[in-house]
């Protein structure tokens, strides 16, 4: 796992998670720190209130969640789930706007069903992701037997896992054993 023409770094001052990005083949040399950023997907239907804690818990440690914004679903009944923070309601707009969200940034957090399994929407999701070489995470109420899930992603049954695991990634860049 590897930013281009990046590197990973955490500010022990505040505890925030920065990409720290150095322009080495531009003409303008120079160094751009940024938050870290996440996106938390799953199934809005049976899983937002998990999703809603685990954007908060991000947020706590540093990490900018780029979606979902902390709100609440105003509809439900729909196939694709309505978010207060949703700028429309047309659900190609909706699919789009997570697609870049998930582009723009360093992980995806999956928060899986009950069940262990991820939605099909999700399943597309997880696969933008992997296609946009993002770090995921899968986060599961109890052991998953979902083989692809394992071979993907790093599967966590907490959410101070992912930030654990994080900070192993960024030990393993800058410390390589």
């Amino acid at each position: 796992f590897r930013f281009p023409d990046s590197e990973v770094g955490r500010n022990d001052n505040n505890g925030q998670y920065y990409v720290i990005i150095r322009f080495k083949r531009t003409l303008k040399r120079g160094t751009i720190m940024r938050r870290f950023k996440a996106t938390v997907i799953g199934s809005f239907h049976t899983s937002f209130p998990k999703i809603k804690e685990l954007v908060l818990f991000l947020q706590e440690k540093g990490i900018e969640v780029v979606f979902p914004k902390p709100t609440e679903v105003i509809d439900a009944t729909v196939s694709f789930p309505l978010l207060a923070s949703d700028g429309t309601t047309n659900p190609l707009d909706l699919e789009q706007s997570v697609f870049d969200a998930i582009t723009e940034s360093d992980i995806v957090c999956i928060v899986a069903k009950p069940d262990g399994s991820i939605g099909l929407s999700a399943a597309v999701e997880f696969g933008w992701a992997l296609s946009n070489n993002k770090l995921v995470f899968v986060l599961v109420s109890e052991e998953t037997e979902e083989l692809l899930l394992h071979m993907f992603a790093i599967v966590v049954r907490s959410p101070d896992r992912i930030v654990r695991r994080i900070d192993k990634v960024i030990a393993d860049l800058y410390w390589p054993r």
